[in-house]
């Protein structure tokens, strides 16, 4: 077991002397498992917010049911800011002005208050880690730089992918589908290319539930076969 491990079960450990409870971002990809997994077995409560892009999305919710029964968390479900921004700048789809009345900006640290809110717990933890790439290292860093995203912890920030498959192997957490197709701006179902190509090729009806939503997705699967840009599954 590495340091960097060690290191995330003291610390967390230490943070439970004085929260009973902890929210974890559940995006049901590996990373977020993981800390579910290392949460579950230090805090009393553990809710699970997982922050849906298209609602009701039969692999979203057979991940989520998986966290219900492995490690009996509770799932809170909020619209991700992505999904309301893509709304409002038309991103595969073409809604009226009248459609959109009522959006407004919502960033992320908007649902981590509403989720502290709802929850009544103070402590939110997310899955980041500085190897995701510089554009995360740089996040992150701004977060810790102005202090605006009090209470929201980056337990696995250390970690590299041979600890991350260390403790995978350890614990018997099994690599889910979608983290296995290698993209790196694929933390989770959205209108990243890959995910939607992925989505096409082997969850067709949650495909077309996406269709339905951003009904231009289809372009991203003709450019595929017309130019042959986007791998297959």
């Amino acid at each position: 077991m590495s340091n960097r491990i060690i290191k995330t079960r003291q610390d967390l450990a230490e943070l439970a002397k004085t929260h009973d409870g902890i929210i974890v971002s559940y995006s049901t990809g590996k990373d977020s498992q993981i800390l579910v997994d290392l949460c579950a077995k230090t805090f009393r409560r553990v809710v699970a917010l997982h922050l849906y892009f298209v609602p009701g999305l039969d692999y979203i919710e057979r991940g989520l049911e998986m966290a219900r029964h492995r490690w009996g968390v509770e799932v809170v479900q909020l619209p991700h800011w992505n999904y309301i921004e893509a709304i409002k700048t038309n991103q595969y789809c073409n809604y009226r002005a009248a459609d959109k009345d009522g959006l407004t900006d919502v960033r992320l640290l908007d649902l981590y208050k509403l989720a502290m809110q709802r929850t009544g717990l103070r402590l939110v933890a997310t899955g980041a880690r500085k190897s995701d790439g510089l554009w995360r290292r740089r996040w992150m860093a701004n977060i810790r730089k102005t202090g605006a995203y009090e209470g929201v912890l980056f337990p696995l920030q250390d970690w590299l992918k041979i600890d991350i498959t260390a403790y995978m192997k350890t614990h018997h957490i099994e690599m889910p589908p979608l983290s296995k197709i290698g993209a790196q701006d694929a933390t989770g179902i959205g209108l990243n290319n890959e995910v939607l190509l992925w989505l096409h090729d082997t969850q067709p009806e949650d495909f077309a539930r996406m269709r339905r939503v951003f009904p231009l997705i289809d372009a991203v699967i003709a450019r595929r076969a017309i130019h042959g840009i986007g791998g297959r599954y």
